[in-house]
Parts: structure tokens; sequence; C-alpha cells
């Protein structure tokens, strides 16, 4: 489970947040039903994970404990946990992908945007020395390589395929992996 489908985080940390909310702001806030909210609360209020005080103008207000405090911390180290291994898995599938590419081609050019997954290419390329060696070709625009017949890595996902080479849409590589055991 991840921490967007985890409820119980979601409100432990819009508590933390803003300790004075009522169950009608957190179902605003979170979108979750005034329903299971309130079944939420119950929950968690039963095992010592938040408490509930009345306060004036007959409204409760609803608190985290401090083992609600360590419950919350304990479901973001396993969300950051479950999520780092994901990221390393991808980033070894894009290694895998590169040497296939780079055992077929002597040389690729390489066009990255400001995405997640053109941050992740660029580390794996780091760690396989692949720049270094002059197989990878860091270029900045298509107009640099459009009369050459060489192969263009593409690893942003806003990509317009409108010149003449070849494009390699490494995402697009990656997610056809049949090694894929996380999806």
């Amino acid at each position: 489970m991840t921490i967007s489908n985890d409820k119980e985080y979601i409100i432990l940390t819009q508590l933390d947040a803003n300790p004075k909310a009522s169950q009608r702001d957190i179902s605003r806030q979170t979108g979750f039903s005034l329903g299971s909210v309130n079944l939420l609360l119950k929950k968690m209020i039963s095992r010592g994970v938040v408490k509930m005080e009345e306060i004036p103008a007959n409204r409760v207000a609803y608190m985290l404990t401090p083992a609600g405090i360590l419950e919350k911390a304990q479901k973001t180290v396993k969300y950051v946990k479950v999520h780092y291994t994901i990221i390393e898995k991808m980033k070894e599938d894009i290694k895998f992908c590169l040497k296939t590419l780079l055992n077929q081609h002597d040389s690729l050019y390489f066009i990255h945007s400001e995405d997640e997954f053109s941050r992740l290419t660029e580390l794996a390329l780091r760690e396989m020395n692949a720049k270094e060696n002059g197989s990878i070709i860091y270029i900045q625009t298509v107009e640099e390589i459009e009369k050459l017949d060489i192969p263009i890595l593409h690893v942003g996902m806003e990509f317009k395929n409108d010149i003449s080479n070849p494009i390699v849409n490494l995402p697009e590589r990656v997610m056809l992996l049949e090694t894929r055991e996380w999806l």
C-alpha cells in the first residue's frame, strides 16, 4: 500500500498540520467522505493514536498523541523504503536498456528534459560511465544532429518526433521490459 492510498496516514498528516481541523475540514481537505473520516478517527482514537478534546462552541479538536506521531513517522519510513526500491529497480532497468542499445549502436545522442525520468537516466549513465567513454553524446537541440543518421536517445516525455533521425524512446523501452515486477 502506498502512502497516497493510506487514509490513516493522510488523516494523521492533516491533523499534524492543523490540529484544530474538524471532521468536515478533514473531509474537505482529503476528499474522503465525512463518514469515512468519522470511522477512521474513531478507530485511531481507540488505538490511542489520536485524542479528542471538546472545545468551546460545541466543537471537537483532534490531536496526534505521541503514539500517533510515531505511527506517522513509521508509515513515512515505510513509504520511502518502498519507493526507493522502485526507483532503484527502474534505474537498473534503464541501465539494462542502455546496455542493450549500446550493443546495437556505437553511440547514441542523448536529449533529455527536466523531468524525473531524465534525472534517473543521468544517474544510470553516470554509474555506467557511458558519458565518459563517448558512447553517449549529450545534445541540447535536435537541430544539432538533424543531418546525421544516428539514433537519438530520448528520455523526456514531452518530445515531438518531427525529425528524420531514428528515435529511441527510452521510457517506452523500459516500460516494455517483461521483468517489471512492481507494476
